[in-house]
């Protein structure tokens, strides 16, 4: 069965993460893990966020700890939230990825 757990801060244990957003802006709120950085002002970045509703990150840090990282932007009036839970799910292997931390802004 799955639990739902919250916790304070992060962890090497959260290293696969999904944030949601409704608008662009709100990835500057958004606190990740200290040693990973995302650059708002790339223009790349911001169109296929733009275009597909969501981006793939893998972050590897310096003690070798790989972080995938899911920003899914939606529109709350337009979006079918049963079909972005579906897509979601369909982005990991839950056979290796046993725990996702989700952030909502």
């Amino acid at each position: 069965m799955t639990s739902i757990k919250y916790f304070d801060s992060f962890s090497d244990q959260n290293n696969n993460i999904v944030v949601f957003i409704s608008k662009l802006s709100e990835l500057t709120n958004i606190s990740l893990p200290c040693n990973i950085e995302i650059n708002l002002k790339n223009k790349s970045f911001q169109e296929i966020l733009t275009k597909k509703s969501y981006i793939e990150l893998l972050k590897t840090t310096n003690n070798n700890l790989t972080y995938k990282i899911i920003i899914k932007i939606f529109n709350l009036r337009k979006d079918n939230f049963v079909l972005i839970g579906s897509q979601i799910y369909n982005y990991f292997d839950y056979k290796i990825d046993k725990k996702i931390t989700f952030i909502f802004s």
